[in-house]
């Protein structure tokens, strides 16, 4: 009994702590910089025609491959997640996903590397500052671009992302996905990939050492991910404060 209140104070402890500073937090890390939209006009963007079919998509990239390596970043943000692009992934490729038994994490990993606009985003230097930009845009209206959370928090979470991201950077997004980890159980939910990829990218010890090994991918996250959530949630505050 004694052990279980004094583990019980000490995740009070992290988890009030941690959250009373994540302001200061990313306040301290430059966050201010980000808080305007760095894509606010875009004018080379492309978009899926009206009335798109399958074989459109599937055509889509391809046609427009010698394009993209021309394009501004913030054009490549556009033409990934422009309402027909996450509509599609949403209706589609999830779909296809859940109804094959394929894990989602894994099969949006190895669809992502395959969209050329997306490998030329992450090779660019101002990707992190759209992704930043983007978060904290999302986060201020989360029932207009409901369609683009799943697909936005996937995005984040990919191999893709992690590899051209540096530690800076995964920590300071973990402070904005611990800050808002707390409004309403969906979001907890669609924070989680990204929480778990930080951890795993970042070599987290005590992470990878208690829960890692219990998480295994379903059609959607994860296997009882009620019983590992509170686990996850508490490393990944825990990796914060060590961190500061």
């Amino acid at each position: 009994m004694k052990i279980q209140i004094i583990t019980a104070l000490a995740l009070l402890l992290i988890f009030t702590g941690c959250t009373k500073d994540f302001d200061d937090f990313l306040e301290e890390w430059g966050i201010e910089a980000y808080k305007n939209n760095v894509c606010e006009t875009t004018t080379d963007a492309i978009y899926f025609p009206d009335h798109w079919t399958l074989e459109d998509y599937d055509s889509f990239y391809a046609s427009n491959a010698d394009t993209f390596q021309y394009m501004s970043a913030c054009g490549l943000w556009e033409t990934l997640f422009n309402q027909s692009t996450a509509y599609y992934w949403w209706t589609t490729r999830y779909y296809l996903s859940s109804n094959s038994f394929m894990p989602l994490i894994t099969y949006f990993n190895d669809e992502l590397e395959t969209i050329p606009p997306a490998v030329e985003l992450f090779e660019r230097e101002d990707c992190y500052s759209i992704l930043i930009s983007k978060y904290i845009e999302f986060n201020t209206k989360p029932k207009e671009i409901e369609m683009y959370l799943d697909y936005f928090f996937l995005f984040l979470a990919s191999d893709m992302c992690m590899e051209a991201l540096n530690e800076k950077e995964k920590v300071t997004l973990m402070a904005l996905n611990l800050q808002k980890n707390g409004i309403g159980d969906k979001y907890v939910y669609q924070c989680l990939p990204l929480t778990v990829a930080i951890m795993r990218s970042c070599n987290y010890a005590p992470f990878m050492e208690n829960v890692n090994g219990h998480l295994r991918e379903a059609t959607f996250l994860y296997v009882n991910i009620h019983k590992h959530i509170d686990d996850i949630q508490y490393y990944a505050k825990k990796f914060l404060n060590d961190k500061k």
